[in-house]
């Protein structure tokens, strides 16, 4: 199971919510391990998708789908059995139905299917007697006129916004959500090295994204982003979804920095590595450069631990580079870093302290690390006529301190 239910209960518990209901896309898969697309291709189109978990081990959990969607109810396993269904049902009843048909028919009929994504979700509300409770709302995907459906026909409930509840949650990965990440991370250390493979002096930098974007199919995943460059275009950011275009035919010659940022998805769940390598030798700036920010990442692991803050691991990260031959780094970094696992930025965000009066936050979004988070350590660094340099890892916070999600090991590779 994706969601981890035991903390989810400890919050609601302590936060007052009765019951909480899921819209954002990736919310309701972590919830209810509900997969489709459908709500991200058709978002503008009422079609949404809930999951309603209540706090009393009584009241069952539901999914709310699209009858177009009523196959990922019955073809793929959900820990949730109740679904409810909106929308004109898709499939004719003709000829005798083989078991696969029936068992899709049969969760079709279970419930009346509804006009409306929000009717649908106000009876199961009813079902389930919380038309008088406090229920916290992933209000970020609530189309207004659900929303507005909502407040109108349950007006006895007291609703919260509830958006930060979820990423808060999420924040401390199950075993399940473990194993995929390793996964994910595998696939895209794999899919890095396939690349570095193809760098060498003459070679152009849609190659390279090639054979990062075969392997990584290959694979069984997708990329998600890409975001590195050759030559010159290593001190630029150029974070696109997938791939470039049009290509970059820019040919690497020797001297050239080649810094690498990219990610893939693997079964819902994300990756994300950097790394740097170098057209022949590397200059004395350039050695100086990537040993700055390898300081940074060294300083980094030596504080990821519980009960430690992003803000304070940001800190010594910049510290630790300026203290290291690049005294100005801190005029140019924003960040050090992130969470990562069913979205690509998860919380904690390794930056300065940001105020904020969240209920769901501790007076900021400075979240304290804990036990089974999987946060990303990344310290680039872009300078022009020298280039760009990046180092990246995946760690898993112990009980103890940390460890690499995967076997990685960075240093600057001469091509």
């Amino acid at each position: 199971m994706l969601f981890n239910k035991p903390r989810a209960l400890e919050m609601m518990e302590r936060h007052g919510l009765d019951a909480v209901v899921a819209s954002f896309r990736e919310n309701v898969a972590y919830l209810s391990d509900v997969q489709s697309f459908l709500p991200g291709m058709y978002r503008f189109l009422d079609v949404e998708s809930f999951a309603l978990f209540a706090r009393d081990p009584g009241v069952p959990p539901a999914v709310v789908i699209s009858s177009e969607d009523a196959a990922w109810g019955s073809e793929y396993d959900t820990w949730i059995g109740d679904v409810y269904l909106f929308g004109k049902k898709k499939i004719f009843r003709g000829a005798e139905a083989s078991e696969g048909e029936r068992r899709c028919l049969a969760l079709s009929d279970k419930h009346k299917s509804q006009p409306r994504a929000a009717d649908a979700l106000l009876q199961a509300i009813r079902d389930r007697g919380l038309e008088r409770s406090c229920i916290g709302l992933d209000e970020k995907s609530f189309r207004p006129p659900t929303l507005a459906g909502l407040k109108e026909h349950c007006p006895n409930v007291k609703w919260v916004e509830a958006f930060e509840f979820f990423r808060v949650l999420r924040t401390v990965k199950t075993p399940e959500e473990l194993d995929r990440l390793r996964v994910a991370a595998e696939v895209n250390e794999r899919a890095r090295e396939d690349a570095f493979a193809v760098i060498r002096e003459g070679v152009v930098e849609e190659d390279i994204l090639a054979a990062f974007r075969e392997s990584t199919a290959k694979r069984g995943a997708v990329i998600e982003f890409w975001n590195s460059g050759a030559g010159y275009r290593a001190a630029f950011t150029l974070l696109c979804n997938g791939s470039l275009f049009p290509a970059c035919r820019y040919r690497m010659k020797k001297g050239d920095v080649f810094r690498f940022d990219g990610g893939s998805i693997w079964n819902l769940y994300h990756s994300d590595t950097g790394a740097t390598a170098i057209i022949g030798g590397p200059t004395p700036r350039q050695k100086t450069c990537y040993g700055a920010i390898k300081a940074g990442m060294d300083a980094a692991m030596n504080l990821l631990r519980p009960g430690a803050k992003a803000s304070d691991v940001y800190a010594s990260v910049v510290s630790a580079v300026e203290k290291s031959g690049l005294p100005h780094f801190g005029e140019y970094s924003t960040f050090c870093g992130h969470g990562i696992g069913i979205e690509a930025r998860d919380y904690p965000i390794f930056v300065p302290p940001m105020k904020t009066d969240n209920p769901f936050l501790p007076g900021s979004y400075d979240i304290p690390l804990e036990k089974d988070m999987v946060v990303n350590i990344e310290v680039p660094y872009r300078e022009t006529g020298v280039g760009g340099f990046q180092i990246e890892y995946s760690f898993r916070i112990t009980a103890t301190g940390c460890e690499l999600l995967i076997p990685q090991k960075r240093e600057l590779e001469i091509r």
